[in-house]
């Protein structure tokens, strides 16, 4: 027979622990009978043989008394500063070696100078305290209960009662609590894995696959080594994926494709609205908007209700073919971009059936392709620069309107209305303007009650009556507009870039990786 204890890591050697057995050899030592050892069922203890002589037969009584010195025991308390704090559980015993159940009573004799009522359990609360002279004592008990497992029990007192309190953190205690949950370990590192993989990809394009394998074989042989790494890595690595995820939200916002752009190049002065708003890189459906609006203003399609995108080619223009549109342009003094072509052929194709902003995603990709061609070989962040400025003049010029001649005001505006809507404020700024909340332009074409002597002639000939409704007012339908092809049109919606998707690319790792095996299964 003999008793197994469990003892901390670093608490006296067995040699130095003392053991007692009331009635039979007091302070029983390894040197001599009975012996004390380490103990063969548990890492971390000893056991102590108890000679036939001394057992304590079933039905009898006896006391075993165990005696052991653990230092650094006493820690910090992570809630108060001026308080120390302890844990503690005795020993308990195979399922196999218990019978029924037992009272257990423990007590935890406090320092000298420790008072009651200073003390503060943890989690399970003592039945009373009491005072043995200038020390208090703190009584558990555990009626009925089986002694196969811990019943750890904790408190807190004031530190100025000990020499020695090691200093432990919430995170050191989080990282005991994670040491001691390897299944969690596990299943955390699973998951992790997973999320890295998918975001992984998505922020690299498909790409790096040698450097994947080479995360999902390092980092859990890591995180195997350090539960502090992994339990660093857990949190980090939500934010870490979000960070990743922002960043490719971010590179798919930008839909240029590589420009051969120099620095010192100059600037590529001459672009359109709708071309300058694609070197500004502005959402795409600004983008739409601003085409069909000089579409609508050099008179080359008509607006056919008040629903958005409800557009048709303007008479003169619907009869020519595609080939002849320009010269039919010409012919009434308008000119057609090449990149607008796309663009008349989507409305032409829809008869003057409602278009939808999908419509015009190969039109778009055109235009994009178009303006990074007229780019090369000038200064990208000058030519910006540039064209923010032009935003700015034109809506300093805006400002000035009401110091306008009337008949002045609609000709700057039909001048600068593509400039003012460039400005990603554009909203806000033109409510706070009276004249910009009438502006109503007569190229814009109404389509509902004609106002008494309204009537105007639209750059191609032919009346277009000024509608009262205007989609409420000009500026309502540009805001409209923007707003209804937005959700079609996402900055991936014409990307027309190099072919990756992601933020980096490390298809050149896996080249040249691929080459070394090439070259190593060769040699």
């Amino acid at each position: 027979m003999q008793a197994a204890i469990y003892l901390p890591e670093g608490a006296m050697p067995p040699e130095e622990v003392e053991a007692d057995l009331e009635g039979a050899l007091s302070r029983m030592r390894r040197v001599a009978l009975p012996e004390i050892r380490p103990s063969s069922y548990i890492e971390t203890g000893v056991e102590v043989p108890i000679p036939p002589p001394f057992r304590i037969a079933p039905g009898a009584f006896g006391v075993f008394e165990f005696e052991a010195e653990v230092p650094d025991m006493i820690y910090s308390d992570t809630t108060d500063a001026s308080m120390a704090s302890m844990q503690f559980t005795p020993t308990w015993f195979d399922p196999g070696a218990v019978v029924g159940t037992s009272r257990l009573e423990l007590a935890i004799v406090l320092p000298e100078g420790v008072r009651p009522e200073e003390l503060r359990y943890h989690d399970v609360p003592y039945q009373k305290v009491a005072s043995d002279g200038n020390r208090a004592i703190a009584y558990w008990r555990f009626d009925d209960t089986l002694l196969t497992g811990p019943h750890r029990v904790g408190l807190s007192f004031p530190r100025r009662a000990v020499d020695r309190v090691i200093e432990i953190t919430a995170w050191d205690l989080l990282l005991r609590w994670w040491e001691a949950r390897p299944g969690l370990r596990m299943v955390s590192a699973i998951v992790m894995l997973a999320l890295l993989t998918f975001v992984y990809f998505r922020f690299t394009g498909r790409t790096g696959c040698v450097v994947w394998v080479l995360m999902m074989v390092g980092f859990p042989l890591w995180w195997s080594k350090s539960p502090a790494a992994h339990l660093g890595a857990a949190f980090a690595w939500l934010p870490l994926l979000g960070l990743m995820e922002w960043a490719l939200r971010r590179r798919r916002q930008r839909y240029l494709p590589p420009i051969i752009h120099v620095e010192g190049g100059g600037i590529k002065r001459g672009l359109t609205a709708p071309e300058a708003a694609v070197v500004l890189e502005r959402p795409l459906n600004e983008v739409l908007t601003l085409v069909i609006l000089g579409l609508l203003k050099k008179g080359l399609v008509v607006r056919t209700g008040t629903g958005i995108l409800r557009l048709h080619l303007h008479p003169d223009i619907a009869k020519a073919s595609p080939d002849d549109r320009l010269a039919a342009a010409a012919a009434v003094g308008k000119t057609i971009h090449p990149w607008e072509q796309p663009f008349l052929d989507a409305i032409w194709e829809s008869r003057g059936i409602e278009l939808t902003a999908k419509d015009f995603k190969d039109a778009l990709s055109s235009l994009i392709e178009h303006t990074a061609d007229r780019m090369a070989g000038f200064d990208l962040e000058e030519t910006r620069a540039y064209y923010r400025h032009i935003v700015q003049r034109a809506w300093a010029e805006a400002r000035q309107l009401g110091t306008l001649p009337e008949e002045r005001r609609e000709a700057v505006l039909d001048r600068n209305v593509g400039w003012l809507f460039l400005d990603p404020e554009w909203e806000s700024r033109w409510s706070e303007s009276d004249t910009l909340a009438h502006y109503q332009p007569r190229w814009f074409g109404g389509v509902g009650t004609v106002r008494p002597g309204s009537e105007s002639t639209s750059p191609l000939g032919g009346h277009v009556p000024r509608g009262q409704d205007v989609a409420a007012s000009f500026a309502g339908w540009m805001e409209q507009q923007m707003g209804a092809v937005a959700d079609a049109l996402g900055p991936s919606a014409a990307v027309v870039s190099d072919g990756k998707a992601g933020v980096i690319d490390l298809s050149g790792v896996d080249s040249v990786t691929g080459d070394l095996f090439s070259n190593l299964a060769s040699g």
